[in-house]
Order: C-alpha cells, then sequence, then structure tokens
C-alpha cells in the first residue's frame, strides 16, 4: 500500500492508466481510495479513453450512482463537471489540516490542490462516499 506521498511522487498522467505509476483521473481516484482509505475497490473500466468525454462521462456517473452523495469529507470520490459532463474527477484528501483534491491529468501529472481553489475550476462538483 502507498500513502499520498507516494502517489504525489510517483504516479503519472497516462490515458487510461490504472496504476499505480500510470495513472488517468479515474485510475488515480480509484486506487488512493482504496490503498489510502480501505474503501472498496471501484471497477476498472478498463478501455475506457479519458479524453473522450461522450465515452468517459457514463462511467463516472455510473461509478457515482453506486455510492452514496456525501459532504466533501476525506476519501471521498470528487466528480468534476465542465457544463452539464461530469468528465473528470479526483479524491478529497486532508494536507496540514486543509482539505484538498487530489487529482491526476494531462500536463499536471498527479497533484493536490486546495479545495475552495479546486472549486473555482469547475461548473459543479458532486462529491461521493
Amino acid at each position: 500500500m502507498h500513502d499520498i506521498g507516494w502517489y504525489l511522487a510517483n504516479a503519472r498522467y497516462a490515458d487510461g492508466g490504472r496504476g499505480p505509476v500510470e495513472c488517468d483521473c479515474y485510475g488515480l481516484a480509484r486506487l488512493v481510495r482504496h490503498h489510502v482509505f480501505g474503501l472498496p475497490l471501484l471497477p476498472e473500466y478498463a478501455g475506457v479513453d479519458p479524453r473522450d468525454k461522450g465515452e468517459a462521462a457514463p462511467r463516472l456517473r455510473e461509478v457515482a450512482g453506486s455510492m452514496q452523495p456525501c459532504t466533501p469529507i476525506e476519501g471521498a470520490f470528487v466528480l468534476a463537471f465542465t457544463g452539464d459532463i461530469g468528465g473528470h474527477c479526483g479524491v478529497v484528501v486532508n494536507r496540514d489540516g486543509r482539505p484538498g483534491v487530489l487529482e491526476c491529468d494531462v500536463n499536471v501529472n498527479t497533484r493536490w490542490t486546495p479545495l475552495r481553489k479546486w472549486r473555482r475550476l469547475w461548473t459543479r462538483l458532486e462529491y461521493y462516499t
């Protein structure tokens, strides 16, 4: 099992990556929720192209639909929307007592962003556990 620091130092973006080193947003969220927070491992959805939002967004909605809506608690799956499309995801992770989102994306690889800043990047956020 790895901790948050390991993912920040080692996980890098790769289309369709399911980790632990090569991840897309869903691959990272899936592993971190399971390995760091001890939550059930989400479905793999191998072969889903994360850049094809018409293909990826319905899979992300399917995953969210299998969980309960919640507030932004640590370990929560975060579904991020641009307009009506929920095409990106991450995990709520607290660092130094501050809530933030751990994500993996093209051109940024893996990063943690304070939640208040991450909220400004998206039309809407939904949280699930």
